[in-house]
């Protein structure tokens, strides 16, 4: 398998995977779960797997082998192109869009916010919270102009809402006691589902509806 690492459907309903060992991202069928084609190789440790809503491109993360966040672009029917698109400063991991296209990624312990492919400034990184652990992301419903919640599964076995509508930012555990935590997924009604060390775990809040975006662009 080469180390299966990220996962994420396009807004055509293809599967893509990141393979960690082999170096590359590859399409699986989803009938068999074998690999139909190759997107993109002579990537080292991809990891991270995210579809940019605006492009519909993909994007990857190197964990620590590399510090550059990958953009692979015309890949629907044959190789992709892989160019760099951000120069994060050490070893981003999990990496989540918010809908108009903003990226966030975890590295090191910090939640990074990326401009997007539609932004004048494509790339740009900046540091927007210190989350201890931090892996997987998840993004929340914002309003116009604001910055939205994020939910950041931690290593550590907690799982952290990050309140931008606060200076600094409020953080609050939302669950506590778990194994180690790596990458997240949110469904079609906006609902997270998280990853353990050997268990997927959904989380809901009673008496609330699920407000995050989903993992795949556009399904809603």
């Amino acid at each position: 398998t080469g180390l299966i690492a990220g996962l994420a459907f396009t807004r055509d309903g293809r599967l893509y995977m990141a393979r960690g060992f082999a170096g590359d991202v590859v399409e699986v069928d989803q009938a068999t779960g074998r690999v139909k084609r190759v997107v993109a190789t002579g990537i080292r440790c991809p990891t991270g797997l995210a579809v940019d809503p605006v492009s519909g491109d993909l994007f990857v993360s190197q964990n620590t082998c590399r510090r550059e966040i990958l953009r692979i672009s015309h890949f629907a029917d044959g190789a992709g192109k892989t160019s760099t698109f951000a120069d994060t400063g050490c070893c981003a991991d999990g990496l989540a869009f918010e809908p108009d296209g903003t990226l966030y990624a975890a590295s090191a312990g910090h939640v990074l916010q990326i401009d997007g492919t539609a932004s004048a400034t494509p790339g740009r990184t900046r540091s927007i919270a210190l989350v201890p652990g931090a892996d997987g992301i998840a993004v929340g419903v914002a309003q116009a102009g604001e910055t939205p919640d994020l939910v950041v599964n931690r290593t550590d076995g907690k799982v952290t809402r990050v309140d931008f509508s606060t200076t600094p930012p409020t953080q609050t555990n939302i669950l506590s006691g778990g194994t180690r935590g790596d990458f997240v997924a949110v469904d079609s009604r906006g609902c997270l589902y998280i990853t353990q060390t050997s268990s997927i775990v959904r989380i809901t809040i009673p008496g609330r509806a699920c407000a995050l975006s989903p993992s795949t662009p556009g399904v809603g």
